[in-house]
């Protein structure tokens, strides 16, 4: 588990683009000392940049342990989406972020384990600080978790105009409207309209349940789409409905139970596939406009 390693910087629009740019040139960026004037950013956002890429899933170590490459994820970014603009990136982002408990652990706890819809600070400070206490028998300094509450609300929060302009330069994460302020200093986990059926298919693959669980643990257990994604269970319904119809997945339902068997789909082919449309309606609309 760990804390604060965003060094108070949140995820900001551009960051992704350039570090993908630059790993491709130089898989030891993030270990030389020339890399804040070659990316453009202090000493400390260099190493919150450096915390955000692994977060969101587009890096792995190199061989040997030695520097960072591209993840599989990070290729198809780069290929179908070099400027990181595309809303299904972002949802893929999200959910390697909420996924990841030993990176991003107070993300993870919010998402998974956090058990309330609507919170404020206090709350949530003291629930993760016993939950640190009781999974990992270590007291975290209150600062780093404060400082946990406030980067998670700069990600997926739109700015309120207050502060530096470096400070309002907004996350795309926060457009996907996943927390909504309800008042001073509380906010609320809200479902989203839509989303990528592939992204919750990916996540519905990879969850902590397995290949063959009840609506219960899709709704519910920690790593499950409805938890990763503030899913109702009407939406659970409807987006399992969805995907039995393309045979991604087989629902049965009796009296007592309603039992959902995971296909042998393998998700990134998925994904890929929605990239290359996602990427042809953009080239589309460019041409149109060109026009």
């Amino acid at each position: 588990m760990s804390f604060a390693r965003h060094q108070t910087f949140h995820l900001r629009a551009g960051w992704l683009a350039k570090a993908l740019e630059a790993l491709v040139q130089d898989s030891m960026i993030f270990s030389s000392k020339t890399a804040p004037s070659q990316l453009g950013m202090g000493k400390n956002m260099v190493q919150s940049l450096r915390f955000w890429m692994g977060a969101a899933g587009l890096v792995k170590k190199g061989p040997g342990g030695r520097g960072l490459v591209l993840s599989d994820f990070a290729r198809l970014v780069r290929k179908y989406d070099p400027y990181v603009e595309l809303e299904l990136t972002w949802w893929l982002i999200h959910y390697h972020i909420a996924s990841d408990e030993n990176e991003a652990t107070s993300w993870y706890y919010l998402f998974n384990l956090l058990p309330v819809m609507e919170f404020n600070r206090e709350f949530f400070v003291n629930e993760l600080d016993k939950y640190c206490a009781k999974v990992i028998n270590k007291k975290i300094a209150r600062r780093s978790l404060n400082r946990d509450y406030d980067c998670i609300l700069a990600t997926y929060l739109p700015s309120n105009g207050q502060g530096t302009p470096e400070d309002n330069i907004i996350c795309p994460l926060s457009e996907l409207h996943l927390l909504e302020e309800t008042g001073r200093d509380r906010v609320r986990k809200t479902p989203p309209l839509e989303l990528p059926l592939e992204v919750l298919f990916l996540a519905l693959r990879n969850a902590p349940h397995g290949l063959r669980v009840n609506v219960s643990g899709v709704l519910e257990s920690p790593g499950s789409i409805g938890r990763l994604f503030n899913l109702s269970i009407d939406a659970v319904y409807r987006y399992l409905d969805n995907m039995q119809e393309k045979g991604w997945v087989s629902v049965s339902r009796t009296a007592d139970l309603n039992s959902i068997t995971i296909n042998d789909i393998n998700p990134w082919y998925l994904i890929k596939q929605r990239y290359e449309k996602e990427a042809q309606q953009a080239a589309g609309g460019r041409a149109s406009e060109a026009q």
